[in-house]
């Protein structure tokens, strides 16, 4: 790094330079060649420009220069923040993906092991094997090691520094043991024990999620019917004998897009409460 890069560095405020780090390793894990300086400057850029869009929006429809000021800046602030997070996200989501099919994985080089195959056999089958997002991790580290001449722990080492997932890092340090004690009988017995609590995890987290669901099945019924009924007769009724404050575009606005828009929302936030391991 040049020195008066280093220098701007080091100028910049403790609790920046951290997240100029945690950016920059989240950019690592994911292979990007983009430093976080320049990420930084993106999400900058992107801000700057909902800024000025929500700033012509509001002004389109309103008169307040105060509160649209306020608008757009959260606006900017929120867009910069969904750009920001654009990398940990994705890490999760890989996290989830890999933890999916990461217990039976587990189980099938347990078995293998305990059979006596070979290591390196064990972690190329499970390369060939469709175990989704832990497959692909597998043939990569792989790949790794015959590019750079790298040891399979050390190799296994660098799934696990590309991963936030504890499930996982637990699963390659035992994985890296089982490697490290390959001359013991039953090698395979540490990795069956962590598929097993992992399944037991998964078996918890789904019924915790059919628990929820229980409720959140009620709350889309009344969401998507039950309120957008009231609302209407409370309109159509109301309105003959008391003054309401809705002219007809709002009620329009309201029904057509109001309440289609509260419904996706709860849909989402539904879908997003769905695990992994779950999903088709």
């Amino acid at each position: 790094m040049p020195i008066f890069c280093r220098r701007s560095f080091c100028m910049q405020p403790a609790f920046l330079n951290e997240l100029l780090l945690a950016k920059g390793k989240e950019l690592e894990m994911l292979g990007s060649l983009e430093s976080a300086q320049e990420r930084l400057g993106f999400c900058a850029k992107a801000g700057a420009l909902a800024f000025v869009g929500a700033w012509l929006l509001w002004n389109l429809f309103f008169d307040a220069p105060l509160e649209g000021a306020i608008f757009s800046f959260l606006c900017a602030f929120g867009v910069s923040a969904i750009v920001w997070g654009t990398e940990r996200r994705a890490i999760q989501k890989r996290d989830r993906e890999i933890e999916r099919h990461l217990p039976f994985a587990l189980m099938q080089a347990s078995v293998e092991l305990n059979l006596g195959r070979h290591f390196d056999d064990c972690l190329a089958r499970i390369a060939k094997s469709n175990y989704g997002a832990f497959s692909t991790e597998v043939l990569a580290a792989l790949a790794r090691k015959a590019r750079l001449g790298e040891s399979v722990p050390n190799c296994l080492r660098w799934i696990s520094s590309r991963s936030f997932s504890h499930a996982l890092k637990r699963a390659i340090a035992q994985m890296v043991f089982a490697y490290e004690h390959g001359e013991q009988r039953g090698k395979g017995n540490p990795i069956r024990r962590v598929a097993v609590e992992l399944l037991a995890r998964q078996k918890s987290e789904a019924r915790k999620f059919m628990g929820q669901m229980a409720f959140l099945s009620l709350a889309f019924i009344a969401v998507s019917a039950i309120v957008p009924a009231m609302f209407s007769a409370f309109i159509s009724i109301g309105s003959s004998f008391m003054e309401i404050g809705f002219s007809p575009l709002q009620v329009i606005a309201i029904t057509a897009i109001g309440f289609p828009l509260l419904d996706l929302t709860l849909i989402f936030y539904i879908k997003s409460l769905v695990p992994e391991f779950l999903k088709v």
